[in-house]
């Protein structure tokens, strides 16, 4: 790369400021490139690492991006290194360090990291107050992580902060972000009217999508509601009754004495289930089907129990399904087994799910010498469990591109699990050509559609990028034109550290930056190079990239007159003449004049009135 001798501001600004009033300070905006200084220290050995035990060498780039030049989120994947001991040792003074650096400088993640170690005294005293400003400015920047820990704070009324209202806005918003946890809460929180109004559609709504995303707590809640006793839960809806008491009248002697414990209870159950009560009509289906305090009936088995799944029950649902399959008080068919194995698994009913899954399975295989003529593959569960069993070689030989031919059309008719599936294919290049623009596609589907593994896997896939970048654009600069310059300048060469500063003052194949770019014109000014005293003295002038400084502007042009240069000899005369920065003197304004005339500089030639022989 070429640089001009001189890249200086432009002359006939500087003569404005003796021949008018010009002193407004020109406006420039200047950038930060803090990564270029790196190699200032790689090369002249100085390089400060901290982190001796890290593995690899991205860890060593990542840490002078943190210590040397103060990158917000290399100090929190720093601070995270130590939190975990990944590729450190594990140490929590050095975390609370990092991450302190990084929620200074307004990072969420390393807000919502250090809110939480204050909050729960890891690596640091507890202190509330501290964890509620750090947890609270990360949840103003939308992070779910911080909204969840914040909304517990409040609602629970840690430390006298309770706010139920705001708590319940922050798990809403975290839940929508996909937090699986903030799903669970709100969902217990909604269906029970927890400091809010009962609406158990909406709990419902939230917790299935929590059970659906794997989270135990919410499928071991969804099965607890499916045996409450009665009373418990409100009626869905009371269709008319009076069939189901005439066929339940139908249905026979009760084999226990009408005064014994078992024979009342059941008897409860049963009126229950005649008035409507979902959770009873299926306590009562499960005692006619098992002989449970009554005698077996298994008509009346599912009579009672299709009462309940027709009212949304899940366990009555999953319950049906097995019946249907099996021919249990019905006429077998496994198209009524899969409607009623679908409706209970979109609950969240992890057996629902695994008995959908097998029949649906057992389908393909008998139908393998067909799969491409079978119209059920037309349905993306279909699609999806053909995927899986190529992918798995289960009934079927191996072939990972076959299997995400098949995904691919699941996922196209929006099945959350293909998505995920076939997003992870792309991730790790199963099956098709690695792609990470593919995955992030997919795997953000799946994650907006509530499944937790997918935002899990996508977070990780970003955190690695996020880390891969740092150290590409680090990496990218050993490429760089300005490489040479820096290694001669920190070995003294003037003539470099000189064209270094007006790269970073011009912007020149490098990003401006004002600081280093007075430092470098500095060192060489000092070594009496020309070019930098001239340069810094027309900055002080000016007050561009430094305060104005008439006196330091007087010191410049001085020493770089003194070596003969024109344009400072005739700004020294300037100066003189005007008395700016030294002593007003006619005579030494006229000196510096003749000195700049003889070696044929125009103006100084015009200010003594274009005299030849000066």
């Amino acid at each position: 790369m070429t640089i001009p001798r001189l890249h200086r501001l432009d002359k006939n600004a500087i003569h404005l400021i003796f021949t008018t009033d010009f002193t407004q300070r020109l406006n420039h905006t200047l950038s930060w490139l803090g990564l270029l200084c790196l190699y200032v220290a790689m090369v002249s050995g100085a390089i400060y690492y901290p982190g001796a035990n890290a593995a690899v060498s991205g860890d060593y780039m990542m840490f002078q991006l943190a210590d040397k030049y103060n990158d917000k989120k290399a100090q929190y994947i720093v601070g995270r290194k130590y939190y975990t001991g990944t590729g450190v040792s594990k140490d929590l003074d050095e975390a609370v360090k990092y991450l302190s650096r990084s929620a200074q400088q307004g990072y969420d993640k390393a807000q919502y990291l250090l809110g939480k170690m204050n909050l729960y005294g890891e690596g640091v005293p507890t202190n509330f107050l501290a964890a509620y400003d750090l947890l609270n400015s990360a949840a103003e920047q939308a992070n779910p992580e911080a909204r969840f820990e914040l909304a517990n704070v409040l609602f629970h009324d840690k430390y006298g902060r309770k706010d139920t209202q705001r708590a319940i806005k922050l798990y809403e918003q975290a839940a929508e972000d996909r937090h699986i946890a903030a799903q669970y809460f709100i969902g217990v929180i909604f269906y029970e009217g927890k400091s809010t109004a009962v609406d158990q559609i909406k709990g419902k709504k939230w917790l299935k999508i929590a059970a659906a995303n794997g989270f135990k707590r919410a499928s071991d809640y969804l099965a607890t509601l499916e045996q409450k006793p009665p009373g418990k839960t409100t009626v869905a809806s009371k269709a008319p009754v009076a069939k189901q008491v005439s066929k339940a009248k139908a249905s026979g002697k009760n084999s226990f004495s009408k005064t014994s414990p078992e024979s009342k209870n059941f008897s409860k159950i049963l009126d229950s289930a005649k008035s409507g009560d979902v959770d009873s009509q299926y306590l009562a289906g499960m005692a006619f089907l098992n002989g449970e305090n009554t005698e077996k009936n298994a008509l009346l088995s599912v009579y009672w129990i299709r009462k309940a799944a027709e009212q949304d029950h899940a366990g009555a649902q999953h319950k049906l399904g097995i019946l249907y399959r099996d021919g249990i008080g019905v006429a077998k068919s496994e198209s009524e087994a899969i409607k009623w194995f679908r409706l209970a698994a979109s609950w969240g009913i992890s057996n629902a799910q695994r008995d959908l899954e097998s029949l649906l399975r057992n389908q393909l295989i008998q139908n393998s010498n067909g799969f491409g003529k079978n119209p059920e593959l037309s349905k993306p569960e279909y699609q999806y469990l053909l995927g899986m069993m190529y992918v798995k070689g289960s009934g079927v030989e191996k072939d990972p591109s076959t299997a995400a031919q098949w995904l691919l059309k699941a996922a196209q008719q929006n099945h959350i699990e293909a998505q995920y599936q076939l997003g992870q294919m792309y991730k790790t290049g199963l099956g098709v050509q690695a792609n990470s623009s593919q995955a992030k596609t997919w795997l953000s589907k799946a994650a907006d559609g509530g499944l937790e593994k997918a935002s899990e896997s996508l977070k990780a896939m970003m955190n690695a990028e996020e880390q891969r970048l740092l150290e590409n654009d680090i990496n990218a600069l050993t490429n760089s034109p300005v490489y040479a310059y820096l290694e001669q300048a920190n070995k003294g060469d003037v003539d470099s550290q000189y064209k270094l500063g007006m790269m970073y003052l011009t912007g020149d194949g490098i990003g401006k930056d004002s600081k280093k770019a007075i430092r470098y014109l500095q060192l060489a000014a000092e070594d009496d190079h020309i070019d930098a005293q001239l340069q810094l003295a027309d900055l002080y002038l000016v007050g561009l990239e430094l305060e104005k400084d008439f006196f330091a502007a007087a010191k410049w042009y001085k020493k770089a007159a003194e070596q003969g240069s024109p344009d400072a000899q005739y700004n020294l005369g300037n100066l003189y003449r005007k008395g700016m920065g030294v002593h007003k003197s006619n005579s030494k304004a006229m000196k510096w004049y003749r000195l700049a005339a003889k070696q044929g500089h125009l103006k100084a030639r015009n200010r003594l009135g274009g005299c030849r022989m000066c």
